[in-house]
C-alpha cells in the first residue's frame, strides 16, 4: 500500500481505476494534492474534472467509491473510477440524490 503525502509527486497518484481501469486521480486524494500545491479544474456544471501539476500534466479525477471489480482470477474490491460528472467527489451513480 502507497503513503501518500502533499510531498507524493504527481504521477504516484495516478492510477487505473474501476471495470474498465480508468486511468486518473480518485477524488478521495484532491485535497491532498492541493495541499501539495496542484490546481483543480472545474466542468461547466461545477464538478472537478481534472488535476493539473501546475506543470501542465493533468489527470481526469475519478469517483473513488468502492466497488466489485471483474477480474480474469474473480471478483477483487477496487475503486469506481467513472468520471465526475456532478458537483462533489462522486460520480453520478454513486452521488447523493435529494
Amino acid at each position: 500500500m502507497r503513503t501518500l503525502t502533499e510531498a507524493t509527486p504527481f504521477e504516484q497518484f495516478v492510477g487505473s481505476y474501476g471495470q474498465t481501469w480508468r486511468t486518473g486521480v480518485i477524488s478521495d486524494h484532491v485535497s491532498l494534492m492541493l495541499q501539495g500545491g496542484h490546481f483543480v479544474h472545474y466542468s461547466g456544471n461545477g464538478a472537478i474534472h481534472v488535476v493539473e501539476s501546475g506543470t501542465g500534466r493533468t489527470a481526469r479525477v475519478l469517483c473513488s467509491e468502492i466497488v466489485e471489480v471483474a477480474t480474469e482470477d474473480g471478483p477483487i474490491s477496487g475503486r469506481c473510477g467513472n468520471p465526475l460528472f456532478t458537483f462533489g467527489l462522486e460520480c453520478a451513480r454513486h452521488g447523493v440524490t435529494a
